[in-house]
């Protein structure tokens, strides 16, 4: 497991976003999507240190390239914040069961916390096959 993909980046002084993390805080899942440099990043860290309760992080790469991988470093990063969840993780993780036991872990987690998933639209192959064929209707 690499240790740099489940801590928080070292960030520079963010911009204060008070209505953003207002918003942010009221909500129990949110997606940061802007372009390269809009404050992803220091908007969930400002979340994450607001959030009452434990903080996991991951920051994914391209070197992610199938879900057992993925799923694996979100178990290092959720154990890292509940403890309880480093039990449910298997030594190994199928390709195909990676997402369900994901999902079975997440509804393991009791209270508030916060989840950060940073950059992960560089891994898209782990999301979801992709289909072999183009069709057009």
């Amino acid at each position: 497991m690499l240790r740099y993909k489940v801590t928080p980046p070292r960030l520079p002084r963010c911009v204060d976003r008070p209505q953003l993390l207002e918003r942010a805080a009221s909500r129990s899942f949110i997606a940061l999507a802007a372009p390269a440099g809009h404050g992803k990043t220091c908007l969930a860290m400002q979340v994450a240190e607001a959030t009452r309760g434990p903080v996991a992080w991951f920051v994914a790469d391209e070197l992610d390239r199938d879900r057992s991988t993925v799923v694996g470093h979100l178990f290092a990063a959720l154990g890292s914040a509940w403890p309880d969840v480093a039990d449910l993780a298997p030594a190994t993780i199928e390709d195909d069961a990676a997402v369900p036991l994901l999902g079975a872990a997440l509804e393991q987690l009791a209270g508030p916390g916060c989840l950060v998933m940073d950059d992960v639209h560089l891994p898209t192959a782990w999301l979801a096959p992709r289909p072999t064929t183009t069709t057009c209707a």
